[in-house]
């Protein structure tokens, strides 16, 4: 029985890199590979959802990946330009605020959705679950500041949910 060696993650990587070149052929891809400890970590942008997933499916041709963190966005090139050449800058400013507020927003309800608030006499009690010490400090600063609240009781919890048995 032959062993090879361990590749180690700057050749995995290196591999990962030759096989999205092929892959691509002549179109350019902006996509960076990390690799550690068998994980790729793919980043950058494509302008299709199937280049997203065909690279995600090279980097797992490679000998050495055992599993694959696609964090590639998809930006159609028509998305890329400017909102217009001649735009004024308020006006891409304004716009850049209301993609950002849209984003933020949908972030906002999704956290709505996980965490509780309950009043009573004895001040509040926040229940549920944040992905990040951030979060946490965001939601609870929101109770704490609210009005008739004096005190908070802090009962979230910080992080992904427990993974469930199949």
């Amino acid at each position: 029985m032959t062993t090879h060696p361990k590749k180690t993650d700057l050749e995995v990587c290196q591999q990962v890199i030759e096989e999205l070149q092929r892959e691509a052929g002549d179109q350019p891809q902006a996509i960076m590979v990390d690799v550690c400890s068998g994980i790729a970590t793919l980043t950058g942008t494509v302008d299709s959802w199937a280049r997203k997933i065909a690279a995600r499916e090279a980097a797992f041709r490679v000998g050495g990946v055992f599993d694959v963190i696609n964090e590639i966005l998809v930006c159609p090139p028509e998305r890329r330009k400017p909102a217009s050449a001649s735009a004024p800058p308020d006006e891409v400013a304004r716009l850049l605020r209301r993609a950002v507020a849209a984003a933020l927003a949908e972030r906002a309800a999704l956290l709505a959705r996980q965490v509780t608030v309950e009043v009573d006499d004895a001040g509040a009690s926040v229940r549920g679950r944040v992905d990040s010490a951030a979060e946490h400090d965001a939601v609870m600063g929101a109770v704490g500041r609210s009005p008739g609240v004096s005190t908070v009781r802090d009962m979230l919890t910080i992080g992904a949910a427990p993974a469930h048995p199949a």
